[in-house]
């Protein structure tokens, strides 16, 4: 509702704890990448984007640099920002209701106690009308289904339902420390390098903490497929599938391997074997290590792994 706020700072020069006018609107965000550049169109979009990214571009050009260049003085002035998400879905019949539960579970996580492996610090609701306000409409209030919460280690976590699919998304984020302005672009990767490393440990802890919220056990490889898996095929790739694949691997023949992988995960959707590549690369690296080698270059034949 970013055109809302300015229509109350257009008639009452207020909003909330706000004053200011429209003539004060900077930018306005959505996840999915809808932004509104003005106050004279409030409509959240692309194209407006766009000619503000290729404006944004041309200037860069000028002075013989590009948009990542201008992205590295950001992160030298305010510090690196990561942020990742994970969705995990939840199909069939019931599966709103579980995703419902998994959102109530996080919902009695209170500050004190442990969220991906971390201490909470802070915790906002935003159901809580008495701190953000009335529900404007039913709209806002499904919108309003979110968690944010802070744990230790400056990480940001978010929890939120999707209102028009079967899934709940996680989010984190991380900033790190302003890097300075003569940071060099090698200190600035390898900044990202490590707040990505951090972040992704806690983001993974996060999912398997939403699993086991509904009393499900999700190994580490098996967050690696892809986030269009169900959860049904999850379980399936992790509790039956690998354990067929040890087995079926050892004649260390791709050919046939390759037939009997099409027909044992046809179920799991369109480009079955691209939906769990990741997943079976990273089994490979932990559990699948004491494999034989023809067993592991049969695998990774299969499914394209380096």
């Amino acid at each position: 509702y970013i055109a809302n706020v300015i229509s109350a700072l257009e008639e009452k020069q207020s909003f909330r704890h706000i004053t200011g006018t429209p003539e004060d609107y900077v930018i306005g965000l959505e996840e999915s990448h809808g932004i509104m550049v003005s106050t004279g169109v409030r409509d959240k979009d692309a194209a407006g984007a766009a000619i503000m990214l290729a404006e944004r571009a041309s200037q860069e050009k000028e002075k013989g640099k590009t948009l990542v260049d201008a992205l590295f003085d950001v992160f030298r002035k305010v510090g690196v920002h990561i942020a990742r998400q994970v969705s995990i879905v939840i199909e069939g019949a019931i599966g709103m209701e579980k995703i419902a539960s998994m959102q109530r579970g996080f919902r009695t996580l209170e500050m004190g106690g442990a969220l991906g492996g971390k201490t909470i610090t802070r915790k906002d609701a935003f159901l809580n009308e008495s701190a953000h306000g009335p529900y404007l409409s039913g709209t806002d209030e499904k919108a309003r289904n979110f968690i944010s919460f802070e744990v230790d280690g400056g990480f940001r976590v978010l929890v939120r339902p999707s209102g028009t699919e079967p899934k709940i998304k996680l989010y984190a984020e991380v900033i790190g420390q302003p890097l300075g302005a003569d940071a060099s672009s090698s200190q600035i990767e390898k900044e990202r390098a490590s707040l990505n490393q951090a972040l992704q440990g806690v983001m993974d802890a996060v999912a398997q903490q939403g699993y086991s919220l509904l009393g499900l056990n999700m190994p580490l490889f098996a967050l690696r497929c892809s986030p269009l898996m169900g959860l049904d095929a999850r379980l399936d790739f992790a509790n039956a599938f690998i354990e067929e694949l040890k087995s079926k691997s050892a004649l260390g023949d791709n050919e046939s391997l390759g037939r009997w992988v099409d027909a044992r995960i046809s179920s799991y959707g369109k480009d079955a074997r691209g939906l769990i590549k990741w997943g079976v690369a990273e089994w490979l690296n932990s559990d699948g290590q004491d494999l034989p080698s023809t067993a592991k270059k049969a695998v990774r034949g299969v499914f394209g792994i380096d």
